[in-house]
């Protein structure tokens, strides 16, 4: 009772939430890549913090006024372009341009995929929708994290911004692949 379009939508965020790994590794990123005094690790959950108040009501009033795959999709090219700047920053600059980018996509995509389950499911299901949603994305955050801390490991901390930059495009694809198939109300 669910539907095609929840279940494709489920499909989605389980590519997406593999993309998006857990903040900490961006402190541990510029810690190791740039040796960030300890005393302004905070500065990055700060950056990605600006980056989520600044953009969640504008995301939100676009979402409300316009197609919210298409707004979804505008948050997967986010997290694109944070961990592209993430995974090439050289210097401080690129590195909290792609902390703040982080938190825009976060921004973004968390508030529409709870709008498109509540869309999608039927209204006696709209718990059962969201349960599974956040399972879905707990096992992907597991997984997604467990491969950050085995990439970081073995190739360096801005491989995992490569892998989560891939993880991110065929997310995207994935969306644009699904939303020519959702149903049409």
């Amino acid at each position: 009772r669910m539907g095609r379009s929840y279940w494709m939508l489920m499909f989605v965020a389980s590519i997406f939430f593999l993309a998006r790994f857990g903040e900490t590794f961006m402190t541990l990123h510029a810690d190791g890549s740039f040796n960030l005094e300890p005393r302004y690790i905070a500065m990055v959950m700060i950056a990605y913090n600006l980056g989520h108040c600044l953009i969640a009501y504008p995301a939100g009033y676009i979402a409300d006024r316009m197609n919210r795959y298409w707004v979804l999709a505008m948050g997967i090219l986010m997290l694109i372009l944070s961990d592209l700047c993430l995974a090439t920053a050289t210097g401080l600059t690129t590195f909290f341009i792609g902390a703040f980018l982080w938190g825009v996509q976060f921004g973004i995509t968390q508030n529409v995929f709870t709008t498109l389950i509540a869309e999608t499911v039927p209204e006696d299901l709209r718990g059962t929708g969201f349960g599974v949603f956040y399972i879905i994305c707990a096992s992907s955050a597991f997984v997604a994290d467990t491969l950050a801390g085995q990439i970081g490991d073995h190739y360096g901390v801005e491989k995992i911004y490569i892998y989560g930059c891939v993880m991110a495009i065929v997310s995207l694809f994935s969306l644009m692949f699904t939303m020519g198939y959702r149903k049409k109300k």
